[in-house]
């Protein structure tokens, strides 16, 4: 099972091809990453976030113009740029203009653009002044969650993993059975780790009943259950499964559903 940290597992990349030993990850990653054979996820790539962002932005928020911050030289910005404007442009919206933090009078600059929304693909680093700006305006803000945690005027939307907030029942379940053991809710790293450990177990067990395929590619073929029902890995090795979205407003989060990647 991968480490949270991005940085162990790209060091574990040489060994993984020589021990042909598979890894599974529990958060999202790049896609030099998931381009090696012996790596699989338990969340979408950084693209894949922001394909859905941009999917969910033009289809159930009707959102037309879009504005874009995001650092030029952050790969995870970069890949989550990319897979947005693929999405959102598809769906009949328009990006304004892409921008990053460090531009010279790039407030006044979006403003004239008027956006109906923002999207952030990515931190801000130490720019906090122009992140209390954006999120100081009623306009829409989508990200995700693990890169916006300030809240403020502007409704934000965010795609997680997980949100303890999901009425889903196998997610009602995991929170009680955590809760039991720990005495306090799960995150996100809790649930997908949660999560691989039964992709594991059933993966395993459904190899041993196919005698003729080696275990990965039966991982590969089969409907697995995880915490919100079924999913399936995918020929890159991604398991896809509906991914939460929520809404927070003034420090109030809400559930606003799933969206189901493509």
């Amino acid at each position: 099972m991968g480490s949270f940290s991005n940085t162990v597992n790209e060091s574990l990349g040489q060994l993984l091809d020589t021990s042909k030993v598979p890894m599974i990850l529990v958060r999202s990653s790049g896609e030099d990453l998931l381009g090696q054979t012996q790596v699989y996820s338990m969340v979408p790539s950084h693209r894949w976030y922001g394909r859905m962002l941009g999917h969910y932005a033009g289809q159930s928020l009707k959102k037309k113009r879009v504005a874009i911050i995001s650092h030029g030289s952050d790969a995870i910005s970069q890949e989550m740029n990319e897979g947005f404007k693929e999405a959102f442009v598809k769906t009949g919206g328009f990006i304004v203009g892409t921008w990053t933090p460090d531009q010279k009078d790039l407030w006044n600059d979006l403003k004239m653009t008027e956006p109906d929304a923002y999207f952030v693909p990515a931190a801000f680093g130490s720019n906090e002044s122009l992140l209390d700006l954006v999120l100081g305006q009623p306009t829409d803000v989508l990200t995700a969650q693990r890169f916006l945690r300030k809240t403020g005027k502007a409704p934000l939307y965010q795609v997680q993993s997980f949100t303890s907030s999901d009425p889903h029942q196998g997610v009602k379940d995991f929170v009680a059975l955590y809760e039991k053991r720990y005495q306090q809710k799960p995150d996100e790293l809790a649930a997908a780790a949660y999560e691989s450990i039964r992709i594991i177990l059933q993966a395993y067990f459904l190899s041993l009943s196919v005698k003729d395929k080696p275990m990965l590619e039966t991982i590969q073929s089969k409907d697995l259950g995880g915490i919100y029902g079924i999913g399936r890995f995918t020929k890159d090795r991604i398991f896809m499964r509906p991914i939460p979205i929520t809404r927070t407003l003034l420090g109030v989060e809400e559930f606003k559903g799933r969206i189901q990647p493509e």
